[in-house]
């Protein structure tokens, strides 16, 4: 089988056995958002986490980026937790913005 230019998808699950890892794939509701060569993004209901890389300035669902990077999303009790890593440093800056379906007051800072 050659994987270039195909679609597919699995999960990264270290540590884990044959039949963990089949347990896990048929019991987990993981949405992909997107599997394309710019972006790859999912999002799993059950922990409210959305994951996506960019590997140019694009959208997908609420999440865009100006700059390959990645980013995580979470939902911790109706609050957005957002984190972006640009893991090549080559960029000065990056810009990843989040639609968010209603106004924020306050959003916490570390």
């Amino acid at each position: 089988m050659d994987p270039r230019s195909s679609q597919y998808a699995y999960y990264l699950v270290p540590g884990a056995d044959q039949s963990t890892a089949a347990d896990l794939a048929a019991r987990t509701p993981i949405a992909i958002l997107a599997n394309t060569p710019a972006i790859q993004a999912i999002h799993d209901p059950g922990s409210g986490l959305t994951a996506a890389n960019f590997f140019g300035e694009g959208t997908v669902g609420t999440i865009s980026a100006d700059t390959p990077c990645s980013v995580l999303l979470r939902d911790v009790d109706g609050t957005p937790h957002l984190t972006v890593a640009e893991p090549t440093r080559a960029a000065e800056t990056v810009t990843a913005s989040v639609r968010l379906p209603t106004p924020v007051r306050h959003l916490p800072r570390r």
